[in-house]
């Protein structure tokens, strides 16, 4: 490992953004929080789910804008992505941060995004795991890292831990891999984690150790 990652770890907290994030009194997507336990507790008839699902992304958007029900459920799935993904559509609107903040940039198109959702309601064993791992995140910020691919957990496990890459013990793996280091960066607070995925991910050092 060079001193360059190191050092960039260590200036981490020194730049404006993310002394912003670090000095946060709350967990930094508390609204994302509150989006994924309001669409958890919508009530939606598993009927109305099964056709849902099996409807194309265009039906479901025009039956939304006749059926104030269908409407309710796009809205609150809507909200839900807006926090998760920076290119979600109708962001704008549906995110509620003044800045927009989003968890990732996930490559996950709407569509793909809006069926993952009514699976998650459905039958959760049908949804992907980047998806999955937003929930993970979400509900355990402490000690998850906001990383959505998998591939790039493999990439990170691959080439930057020097390890075989584990699903269950992949974010324990990253914390004692930067405990170490010796970083002095607290990892232990809440929004530092998603700090240190945003560097890792860089396209700086990404690049370097070819992490996605």
């Amino acid at each position: 490992m060079d001193l360059a990652f190191l050092t960039n770890i260590r200036q981490l907290t020194q730049q404006a953004y993310n002394e912003e994030i670090a000095k946060a009194k709350d967990f930094y997507f508390v609204k994302a929080q509150d989006a994924l336990n309001a669409w958890r507790s919508l009530v939606v008839d598993a009927s109305l789910l099964d056709d849902l699902v099996g409807l194309k992304y265009d039906q479901f958007n025009s039956l939304a804008e006749k059926d104030s029900r269908i409407g309710e459920i796009r809205d609150y799935i809507f909200r839900l992505v807006s926090y998760c993904d920076l290119n979600a559509s109708n962001k704008d609107h549906y995110n509620e941060y003044p800045d927009k903040r989003t968890i990732a940039k996930a490559n996950i198109r709407q569509n793909a995004w809006v069926r993952q959702w009514l699976f998650y309601k459905q039958n959760s064993k049908l949804v992907k795991d980047s998806v999955l791992n937003v929930v993970k995140y979400l509900d355990h910020p402490k000690s998850n890292f906001p990383i959505l691919a998998e591939d790039h957990k493999e990439q990170i496990s691959r080439n930057l831990l020097m390890s075989p890459y584990s699903k269950t013990t992949f974010s324990e793996d990253l914390f004692l891999f930067l405990m170490s280091w010796g970083t002095f960066v607290k990892i232990h607070k809440i929004n530092h984690i998603f700090m240190l995925k945003c560097y890792i991910l860089s396209r700086r050092y990404g690049k370097m150790y070819r992490l996605g």
